[in-house]
């Protein structure tokens, strides 16, 4: 099940997110912490699905196991195992710290209230799977009006039907989602895949692309010099062991 509604900043294959300790230094911890089960988005009561976060605080409306993307800064296809309910059912979560914490420090603290609130237990292995790589084309990214490497201070790309300033990571993730949900049928000889960035384009840059009826992403990106190429590659996953309802609170 997709994050919804937002793009990780942090989704990157076998990225320091991987490299902590199985388990959260229980030290780490939020000041002051609520779990709820919500009904599902958009029932009436339902928490509104998405997240924030503010210096010192956190709210996040998701399943557990896109609040364990979140955590551990992964995707999708990288959380598996578990019962159904880490899935479908929903967790209003609200957190404050007992300072101005940034994003990034407030993950580890929402790592260990997983643990301690849903009883969380995990261990990552390596799979091979089925991927499409990110890769530039034989000649190479074409730097242009399209494509180009994002300056600071300049505006926010414009025009085409998407336009996005995005790092190779990031436009991957969305090529994810896209890719799920295809513009029109001409892809449907392209099974659906998740993409990883094996582009080793570095920075932030402008999209800007037409995207018309007919068309699709497999013949849009050679356009921008890039390309996607089915692979098997080696892919580190989070695999639930244990994950137990929270009592209200």
């Amino acid at each position: 099940m997709p994050l919804r509604n937002a793009v990780l900043s942090t989704v990157l294959l076998g990225s320091a997110a991987f490299a902590q300790q199985s388990g959260p230094d229980k030290a780490v911890a939020f000041e002051v912490a609520s779990v709820k089960l919500s009904p599902p988005p958009p029932s009436a009561g339902a928490c509104r699905p998405g997240g924030k976060t503010n210096p010192g605080s956190l709210s996040q409306c998701y399943p557990l196991k896109d609040l364990i993307q979140l955590a551990y800064g992964v995707r999708e296809f990288q959380v598996t195992g578990g019962p159904a309910w880490t899935e479908t059912d929903w967790f209003d979560i609200q957190a404050r710290t007992g300072g101005a914490s940034t994003e990034a420090q407030m993950m580890p603290m929402l790592a260990a209230l997983l643990a301690d609130r849903f009883q969380l237990a995990f261990h990552r292995e390596t799979e091979i799977v089925p991927v499409y790589a990110l890769i530039s084309a034989k000649s190479g990214p074409k730097a242009g009006q399209q494509f180009h490497p994002a300056k600071p201070g300049d505006p926010a790309p414009a025009g085409g039907t998407f336009h996005r300033r995005a790092s190779m990571e990031q436009f991957a993730t969305i090529l994810t989602n896209t890719l799920r949900y295809p513009l029109s049928n001409s892809d449907g000889d392209h099974i659906w895949l998740p993409v990883v960035d094996r582009t080793g384009l570095t920075g932030d840059y402008d999209i800007v692309v037409n995207l018309q009826p007919g068309h699709d992403w497999f013949a849009m990106l050679p356009e921008l010099g890039l390309k996607l190429e089915a692979r098997k590659e080696p892919v580190d996953v989070i695999v639930i062991d244990r994950a137990v309802k929270p009592a209200a609170n």
